[in-house]
């Protein structure tokens, strides 16, 4: 699985000047929106499919 770490985002190393910028600009605001929006995605759709299963499934 991947790290949700900036530096493994892009493959940015630190001896650039160019990477040293993006990591010193970088908005991590709409970044970690998006992750737990991703997040909450994964974690009701997997609750759905519980859901879902379970209520087909009488016993």
């Amino acid at each position: 699985m991947a790290s949700p770490t900036i530096e493994s985002l892009c493959c940015v190393t630190v001896n650039s000047d160019f990477s040293k910028g993006f990591l010193q600009d970088f908005q991590s605001v709409p970044y970690n929106s998006v992750s737990v929006v991703a997040a909450a995605c994964g974690f009701f759709g997997a609750v759905f499919q519980v859901c879902v299963a379970h209520s087909n499934s009488q016993w």
